[in-house]
């Protein structure tokens, strides 16, 4: 996704100074009173549509107008003279201390190759959260089933506690009934004769 143009994209991209294309802004205010681009952030960076930044780009291609030429009239019994400039180049170095200023060369390369690393950093953290969100819901599914899986063993036990006591106390009476029942037949009869002499 193409990022918004700022001071400092627009100067590296054309190869100037960023103060070169706050000129052109200040002119382009100063010309029709129209902000171009707006203000995010804390620090107050201004972002510029593509619209805007080819107004902006505008400006430094528009050419300079000739400088008038300038008449001097030195007064009574004086010649008029025409001056002009009659330098056509200067090299800045003059205006320099010697200390060298250093230059990166591969300013967009750098931009591009910055953003797609922070990029690709960025999706490596959107799949670590989706893995963290995806094992949080299966615990939260786990947990739920294993709650009411143990809610139903509850119920479950408490039924089986309470039958195996009224099948117990059932069978006793049974049993009971049963062994009265038992002695009352045993009395019909006599008891087995030993065989045993002496």
């Amino acid at each position: 996704m193409k990022r918004p143009s700022t001071f400092s994209s627009i100067a590296s991209e054309l190869g100037k100074d960023k103060r070169t294309v706050q000129l052109w802004y200040q002119k382009h205010k100063a010309e029709t009173g129209i902000e171009l681009g707006a203000k995010e952030g804390e620090n107050g960076t201004r972002y510029f549509t593509d619209e805007d930044r080819e107004i902006l780009v505008g400006y430094g291609s528009s050419p300079i107008s000739p400088r008038a030429s300038v008449v001097v009239e030195t007064g009574n019994h004086a010649e008029s003279k025409i001056m002009r400039v009659g330098a056509s180049k200067v090299n800045l170095e003059q205006f320099r201390t010697t200390r060298v200023r250093g230059q990166l060369s591969n300013r967009l390369d750098f931009l591009e190759q910055s953003a797609d690393f922070l990029d690709q950093i960025e999706q490596g953290m959107d799949e670590a959260e989706a893995d963290v969100e995806n094992e949080l819901q299966e615990i939260r599914v786990a947990k739920r089933q294993t709650k009411r899986r143990i809610e139903d063993f509850r119920r479950r036990s408490d039924q089986y506690r309470i039958k195996t006591d009224i099948l117990a106390s059932i069978q006793n009476s049974e049993l009971d009934e049963l062994d009265e029942l038992s002695d009352e037949m045993n009395s019909l009869g006599k008891p087995a004769e030993s065989t045993d002499r002496s």
